[in-house]
Order: C-alpha cells, then sequence, then structure tokens
C-alpha cells in the first residue's frame, strides 16, 4: 500500500496498534453511530466497522429472548469471540445456546 506523505505512512503502524483493543470514542459532531452510553459520544468509524458484525449476530439472541444482558459477561465474550475458556462455566441450559452464537459469529471469520 502507498501511503502519502510519508509522515503518515511512519504514524500509520501506531495508530492501528492503538486501535487494535479499543472500542473508541470521541465526544463531539463527528460521523459515526451514537455511543448509547453516554450522550454526545460517536463511535469512531473504524470501531463501528469493526464491533457491528458481532453486534448484529449477538443482538438476534438478545431481541428474541434467549440471552439477557446479565448472559454477555467477559467469559461470554472470551467464548464465543475468542475461542477461550470451556462451555462448562456456563448454565447446562445456556451451553447450546452459547457454542451457537460462537459458530454463527465466527462464520467465514478466522480469529487469530
Amino acid at each position: 500500500m502507498k501511503i502519502i506523505p510519508k509522515e503518515y505512512y511512519n504514524e500509520l503502524p501506531g495508530v492501528l496498534d492503538w486501535f487494535s483493543d479499543r472500542a473508541c470514542i470521541r465526544q463531539g459532531s463527528w460521523l459515526g453511530t451514537e455511543f448509547p452510553f453516554e450522550k454526545n459520544w460517536i463511535i469512531e468509524p473504524i470501531s463501528d466497522s469493526t464491533l457491528y458484525p458481532t453486534y448484529y449476530v449477538i443482538s438476534k439472541y438478545i431481541n428474541d429472548g434467549s440471552l439477557a444482558p446479565s448472559d454477555l459477561t467477559e467469559a461470554f465474550f472470551d467464548y464465543v469471540l475468542l475461542g477461550e475458556g470451556d462451555l462448562s462455566t456456563f448454565s447446562e441450559a445456556k451451553r447450546a445456546l452459547v457454542d451457537t452464537v460462537r459458530r454463527t459469529s465466527t462464520t467465514g471469520i478466522r480469529w487469530t
């Protein structure tokens, strides 16, 4: 990829590294999606496009009542998004569902 000017090329790795593990928001009138928990804050477009594929998969199960907000624990996201953890940490009633959410969220995606 050719990036001009040279200063942007030199800064890009640091910027991408900074974004790597953040859902970034900022205050102001910017393009992007409103952050639902803080008025006048906008989700950065780069974060927006990273979050939406996961949001749409999980929201299906929230909206139909299969998952409650209280089910969305760190262990849930570790298992669904990273493949880390063990299904035995979930209630017996939720194990099949959590596994389905993982398989649905990773269809066509290779998580590293």
